[in-house]
């Protein structure tokens, strides 16, 4: 069995972050439980790296392959880094080498290893350092996926040039989520979506298109306050786009969009935990606030509870907890089965108070 993590590189301009692209990459590889691999400088560079790192439950490492050079002093040797921007503050892991770069396709090149060392390669717009690293993925015969929008180029080269060229070119996320995944994981991009119709709503696998109704029903401060702070408020497209990257990248998938007449409108899904804990799962949902006392929330914890004791039948015990003063949700619990087993006292911090949090239970 190969247990090497997959490594995907991400190249693009050292000096302009394109922070909406960058945020969405380096979310996908960290929830898709790749490494993820730069220059270890700034512009797209820190950016894909700091999403990365921010991401919620990833597994993969930052690695940062920083150019530098030495000179002789004395019998020793001096090293210094390209300039004082390398390694930028999020690389976790920098490698440190004595290729200074200066002509980004030579032998002295640290571009070389940041290819060899890549099972994918993920190009932003971008100029001569990043039309060096495609070039030489090129060469070698490695994936190259360029995420470039019509005006977009790499330098001065237009997507219709490069692809005149060979290359592949993703125009979106969705198209980037399923390409990349063709490469690095088979069974992922083999994957069939969910649906499972209820007699309130449907539970479904959430879509790119999805965005707009999303931040719509998730911008709501009566919602962020019952849900752990990782629900960002105010809850921007930008928010949405990333949660759907995330969503999107998950494999098995966990997480699942609640539709009423054919739009999402709130959100449920479950965690595995791990051993020693490995036979429980926990619970969690949300709701837009115009759907409440309908019935909806419950019908579709029913509906994934169900779908989680099908998908996983060595679970034996299903929870969900809720902030205190959630009476409403506790009301959701019950009627779908599940009884409180305790109170776990200031076990969370919301709006920067310590909070009791009520545990339900459901026991197979």
């Amino acid at each position: 069995m190969n247990l090497r993590r997959k490594v995907v590189a991400v190249v693009g301009d050292g000096a302009n972050p394109n922070r909406d692209k960058s945020a969405l990459v380096g979310e996908w590889i960290a929830q898709s439980g790749h490494h993820l691999l730069t220059g270890g400088g700034g512009g797209v560079m820190t950016a894909v790296t700091e999403a990365f790192v921010e991401s919620v439950g990833r597994e993969g490492l930052a690695l940062g392959i920083i150019p530098g050079s030495t000179s002789a002093h004395s019998g020793r040797l001096d090293y210094r880094t390209k300039g004082s921007g390398y390694p930028n503050y999020a690389v976790e892991l920098a490698v440190f080498t004595h290729l200074p770069g200066e002509d980004p396709e030579g032998e002295r090149s640290r571009n070389h290893i940041n290819v060899l060392s890549a099972d994918l390669v993920v190009a932003l717009p971008g100029g001569p350092g990043t039309h060096a690293e495609i070039q030489l993925a090129k060469r070698y015969g490695k994936p190259v996926l360029l995420f470039l929008a019509s005006n977009d180029t790499i330098w001065g080269k237009t997507a219709g040039d490069l692809s005149g060229e060979g290359f592949a070119i993703v125009r979106d996320m969705p198209a980037l989520i399923l390409k990349g995944n063709s490469i690095l994981d088979a069974d992922k991009a083999s994957a069939e979506s969910v649906r499972i119709a209820l007699s309130r709503c449907v539970i479904r696998s959430w879509k790119w298109d999805d965005a707009e109704s999303l931040q719509h029903h998730a911008n709501n401060r009566n919602i962020w306050r019952n849900l752990h702070d990782g629900f960002p408020s105010p809850y921007t497209m930008r928010a949405a786009r990333r949660w759907l990257t995330h969503a999107l990248s998950r494999f098995p998938e966990m997480d699942f969009a609640i539709e009423i007449d054919d739009r999402a409108v709130g959100g449920v899904g479950f965690v595995l935990k791990e051993k020693p804990a490995g036979r429980s799962v926990e619970v969690g949902y949300w709701l837009g606030e115009e759907f409440w006392g309908r019935g909806i929330a419950t019908d579709a914890l029913h509906g994934i509870t169900a779908y989680v004791i099908d998908q996983y039948p060595q679970t034996l015990r299903l929870c969900a907890q809720v902030f205190e003063w959630n009476a409403a949700s506790m009301r959701v619990l019950e009627k779908a089965g599940y009884v409180q087993e305790c109170v776990l006292r200031k076990a969370a911090m919301k709006n920067g108070k310590a909070i009791d949090m009520v545990q339900y239970v459901l026991l197979r």
